[in-house]
């Protein structure tokens, strides 16, 4: 791995665009551009981002596949940031808090297998429209501040195994229209489902064990599926040991 020395930018004063893959860098973030737009910081032997690293002006930052274990940023530097990519950074344990990342959009932590916190931060981004999740094996929780993302359109939760419930207000993302939750180990669906009129892709498929306990074999008696109003395509793969009928009331959606 090439290492770098932060210094080497500390007159281009005018860099947009800093893309380095497999490089470690040392000495302090100041150094970099007050003018960055993009910065892309793959495969790096970084164990920690410095809270003294001010980008005002930076739209995307991806440290995606680094050793990264912790994001001490004041997110409040980052008045423009719409993108945010950690993903395949398997040592962090927490995401950064969010609060001041007013212009957030995306936000991304893939295969962070050993996250195990969400900052509670994280619902105060109004603007965002995707949120990704997939694969963090350890996550179990999510704080029931996601259900204040007005702007929300996709949530992925792809194979998080050991998450066992979703927010019981998950209705309130009025917004939401992918709910992409297959491989977890939620076992009943939260009544407040039937509120999202926007949603067309729901996945709920069973891992491991059964997805769906005798107890709920009849999904909220299908209730809250039945207000979907706008639902395309409804994955139940896996459930069918469980469910004996579908209501005819489902033909209405």
């Amino acid at each position: 791995m090439c290492l770098l020395s932060t210094q080497v930018f500390k007159r281009m004063v005018k860099l947009r665009i800093l893309i380095l893959d497999g490089v470690c860098l040392s000495g302090s973030f100041k150094y970099l551009s007050n003018e960055l737009r993009l910065f892309r910081l793959h495969n790096c032997n970084l164990s920690r981002i410095q809270s003294n690293f001010h980008c005002e002006k930076l739209v995307e930052l991806a440290l995606e596949r680094s050793i990264i274990e912790e994001f001490q940023c004041n997110m409040q530097h980052f008045r423009c940031l719409r993108i945010l990519k950690l993903d395949y950074c398997e040592q962090l344990k927490k995401t950064p808090n969010f609060t001041g990342a007013h212009t957030l959009q995306k936000v991304s932590f893939k295969w962070c297998s050993n996250l195990v916190k969400v900052h509670p931060s994280i619902g105060s981004l109004e603007k965002l429209v995707e949120l990704d999740f997939q694969h963090c094996k350890k996550l179990k929780v999510l704080p029931s501040s996601i259900c204040m993302l007005k702007s929300l359109e996709v949530l992925r939760l792809y194979e998080c195994e050991k998450l066992a419930e979703l927010p019981i207000d998950l209705g309130k993302l009025e917004q939401l229209r992918d709910l992409l939750a297959s491989g977890t180990a939620i076992s009943c669906i939260p009544f407040s489902l039937g509120c999202l009129r926007n949603l067309k892709t729901l996945e709920l498929q069973q891992y491991g064990v059964g997805f769906f306990p005798p107890s709920v074999a009849n999904l909220c008696s299908f209730e809250v599926i039945e207000n979907l109003t706008s639902l395309v395509s409804l994955d139940l793969s896996g459930i069918s040991c469980y469910l004996q009928i579908l209501p005819f009331s489902l033909c209405h959606l």
